[in-house]
């Protein structure tokens, strides 16, 4: 296959991060997820973090801003110096993401509640299918993002080899009534926050690079 044809074949691959705008939502979701389950588990279980309402409301403002802030970045930056890209197999990616990721959801709660043995290995395989799903998702397009891929799955195999009464000294889960260990509830939040710093600060590299890189076509003579 020549080069001409290859990049032409994987130019919607490399379009969908081309500005980093995808791993930039992506990590602020995990980021803002990670900092309110701190809040959560390292405030009394009757202050305003563990409010049904204070959920709703902070998922609410976390999916307008990731909803509708690649948006504007993509309508206001990205198109006007790259164009516009249609994916016709969009949607079906989206559904097929939401449904591995509520499949994998219900698989933890499932065992979770099933029984408070053989908890130790659990986060680790969250965190080794949150780097898989990076890898396919962003690393395949740029080189450079396997090493992000690299050290998200360093990270999630050393936040779950942590010991589990250090973890557990500062993530008391008190305010959950289920079997949830400390160690498993502290090495998950302290996963979330590491998976969303390191993917937002990737997918800032990449948005600075693209600034960087491509000019906004020059105003057309009247």
């Amino acid at each position: 296959m020549s080069p001409q044809i290859n990049d032409y074949l994987t130019r919607p691959k490399r379009y969908f991060n081309i500005d980093g705008v995808g791993e930039l939502s992506t990590g602020l979701m995990a980021l803002g997820f990670g900092l309110l389950q701190y809040l959560q588990i390292s405030n009394p279980p009757g202050s305003v973090w563990s409010s049904t309402y204070t959920l709703f409301a902070f998922v609410g403002v976390l999916a307008a801003i990731t909803h509708y802030g690649p948006r504007a970045i993509k309508q206001h930056i990205t198109y006007p110096r790259t164009g516009y890209v249609q994916y016709k197999d969009e949607g079906k990616a989206r559904l097929a993401a939401i449904a591995i990721a509520v499949l994998l959801a219900m698989v933890t709660a499932g065992a979770l509640v099933r029984s408070r043995g053989g908890f130790s290995a659990l986060p680790a395989l969250v965190g080794l299918a949150v780097a898989a799903s990076y890898a396919y998702g962003f690393a395949r397009a740029v080189r450079w993002k396997w090493f992000v891929a690299i050290a998200l799955t360093l990270g999630a195999l050393a936040i779950s080899a942590l010991p589990a009464d250090a973890v557990a000294d500062w993530a008391d889960p008190t305010w959950l009534d289920g079997p949830f260990p400390a160690s498993v509830v502290g090495r998950y939040v302290l996963m979330t926050l590491f998976f969303g710093l390191t993917i937002l600060a990737s997918g800032g590299i990449t948005f600075a690079h693209y600034l960087s890189t491509t000019q906004r076509p020059a105003p057309e003579p009247e």
